[in-house]
């Protein structure tokens, strides 16, 4: 067995993915769990520290109403039931369109754009403040979306 990266639970001692932010045993919030390496001890001596994304690399879409839900985006990821983040675990998730939303960088912040839907009665908030269709929005860690009524809190951790 190589060296490897794990995130391991300090409730149940199991060894998750690095980039887990709950445990897979017993679903333990282990987001603030530092990856360490784990492996043979001769591979463990030339451990390096874990690799880190790059600051703004990905986002955090956390569900305010069921706050274990937490969405990973990408730099141009759309959110939506057909989209590149798939939100059917969180509440309300079937008001959210099939390409609801487009998380993006722009000028090294992140900004998101409502993308217009063939209802017309979905809508993306920033903080209360409505985003009308192909028009961005500024976001800050703390920012509250709303995708039409699912709300989430932007963590950019």
């Amino acid at each position: 067995m190589s060296a490897e990266w794990k995130r391991r639970c300090p409730k149940c001692e199991h060894q998750n993915p690095p980039t887990s932010s709950e445990c897979e045993k017993d679903g333990e919030d282990i987001s603030d769990v530092e990856p360490v390496r784990v492996g043979p001890a001769d591979e463990l001596s030339h451990a390096a520290e874990f690799p880190r994304a790059r600051q703004g690399e990905f986002l955090i879409l956390e569900s305010l109403e069921l706050p274990e839900v937490r969405l990973t985006v990408r730099d141009g990821e759309i959110v939506g039931r057909e989209g590149d983040v798939d939100p059917s675990a969180v509440p309300k998730s079937d008001q959210i369109q099939r390409k609801h939303a487009r998380f993006f960088m722009k000028n090294s912040n992140w900004h998101v754009e409502h993308l217009p839907g063939s209802t017309g009665t979905t809508f993306t908030t920033v903080d209360g403040r409505r985003c009308t269709e192909r028009m961005d929005a500024p976001l800050q860690h703390g920012s509250i979306v709303s995708l039409t009524y699912a709300p989430f809190r932007v963590r950019m951790d």
